[in-house]
């Protein structure tokens, strides 16, 4: 059932391919191609597309906020369950969210929030992957990243579709995620069985947020004018047309590819304007605000004006971490209501909701799909220390733009937000649903390096979310 109102106003070392950071590219750009995504095919579109958007930026929660104190209140439920927050009005008549979101709850024409999410995972990198692959993970397969794991939905669309920007289709934050004692490079985080072509370009500078911050290493050195590294180019284009000692490994033509990926981005002037928030009025800056969070979301908005396909933007990557027994962030086994009031949602309700109003005025949300994404929700009750565990029984995605009608509501859970009962909605059909947003058929097939097909979605896109 659709809800609809009838009126709606210290870490670990890092392999060079895996991040572009400060400092690290080379004089020639030739460490640059090892840290891209690329695409290869032309995109599928489907006989009769369901959204408008040309982009998606994912807003992953990882850790898991508690969905019955945030999207899904329960007021007249359990103690336990409706918790110590109250819900408020939003710009929506019959729709609240809680009371601690109030600038959020001034965008719900904007968004639908789906109240309906199920899995049966409730493991923080398996659910992760199952997230954003829209397929569940094989418990017996660890939680190392294998590369027979299916892909993120970026290195899908960035095989799929043509590339509209010097910069690769798929970028994000983090290519690692923490989980007690250290980064690790968990399932679900890259391009899987598609090959690391696919891979993500990982995009972070935890010092974006001081004024002068921007992205170092993306132009050529002092002593290389255009002239000398054209040549250097070309000495390239020559070796790599000459088989035999030099590439002996069959991935030759996709580190050919990163090469040439690298060398245009890095004689794009586009690419680097769009890497350079110091080229934003300080007070479109100051709206999302100065904090690491804030300034990756603007950096988003960049990307998407850049012609980037999908953006990831991982929360818990961004302000230091609480001692919530060494667990991410979201992750609130303890003080569940403490944390969130004073730390967790004052830090995002803002920046998303200015990423909202600026899309929206910039003319972009009608082509930008943003999702509020994590892997599951939390437990009914509470536990001894005032927290909330893992629960994948049920849990809320917030979806704007992109062709998504605002202002509705689908499916619901019972009294204690514990399961759905009206319209359940899986995984699969989460991701078939950003698939078809973006103008991709979920029924699309890909190959993996064997050559074996798979789709790209396990369910059917929820064709109620979008507009007439």
């Amino acid at each position: 059932m659709t809800y609809r109102p009838q009126s709606s106003p210290a870490r670990k070392p890092v392999a060079r391919r895996d991040c572009l950071r400060l400092g690290l590219l080379g004089g020639l750009g030739l460490t640059l191609p090892e840290l891209l995504s690329r695409r290869a095919s032309g995109s599928t579109n489907p006989q009769r597309p369901l959204g408008t958007a040309r982009s998606c930026i994912l807003l992953f929660m990882y850790g898991g906020p508690a969905h019955q104190d945030i999207w899904d209140m329960k007021p007249n439920g359990p103690t336990d369950t409706r918790g110590e927050f109250h819900p408020i009005s939003t710009s929506v008549p019959g729709i609240q969210v809680c009371e601690h979101i109030p600038h959020l709850a001034r965008q719900a024409h904007r968004y639908a929030i789906v109240r309906s999410l199920t899995h049966e995972d409730s493991t923080h990198e398996t659910a992760f992957y199952t997230m954003v692959t829209g397929r569940a993970r094989d418990q017996q397969s660890g939680l190392a990243a294998l590369p027979t794991d299916h892909p993120h939905m970026g290195s899908v669309i960035s095989q799929l579709q043509k590339p509209n920007s010097p910069l690769s289709p798929f970028v994000t934050n983090r290519q690692t995620i923490e989980n007690g004692g250290g980064e690790q490079n968990y399932p679900g985080l890259g391009s899987g069985f598609l090959g690391n072509a696919y891979d993500p370009t990982v995009l972070y500078n935890p010092e974006l947020h001081q004024p002068g911050g921007t992205f170092s290493g993306l132009s050529l050195p002092g002593d290389i004018d255009p002239a000398r590294f054209d040549q250097r180019l070309r000495l390239l284009e020559s070796s790599n047309a000459s088989p035999g000692l030099f590439h002996p490994a069959p991935s030759n033509n996709e580190l050919r590819t990163h090469q040439q990926r690298a060398a245009a981005l890095l004689t794009s002037s586009a690419a680097r304007q769009a890497l350079d928030l110091t080229r934003e009025p300080a007070s479109v800056r100051n709206r999302y605000g100065m904090t690491p969070y804030g300034q990756h979301l603007l950096l988003a908005r960049r990307l998407v004006e850049a012609g980037v396909s999908l953006i990831t933007v991982y929360y818990n990557l961004m302000i230091p971490r609480l001692p919530i027994n060494n667990q991410p962030l979201w992750d609130t086994h303890k003080r569940n209501f403490m944390y969130l009031k004073d730390h967790l949602l004052p830090s995002v309700d803002q920046p998303i909701s200015v990423l909202l109003d600026d899309l929206h005025e910039r003319g972009l949300l009608d082509e930008t799909l943003v999702v509020w994404s994590s892997e599951f929700g939390r437990t009914p009750g509470l536990n001894k220390e005032g927290g909330r565990d893992h629960w994948p029984g049920a849990n809320s995605i917030i979806m704007a733009g992109g062709g998504i009608e605002g202002g509705q509501v689908y499916g619901a859970t019972d009294k204690r937000a514990a399961y759905p009962t009206e319209d359940p909605v899986t995984p699969g059909q989460l991701t078939a649903t950003i698939f078809s947003a973006l103008g991709i058929d979920p029924t699309t097939q890909v190959h993996d390096q064997l050559h074996r097909p798979h789709h790209i979605a396990d369910g059917a896109p929820l064709t109620q979310l979008f507009g007439k």
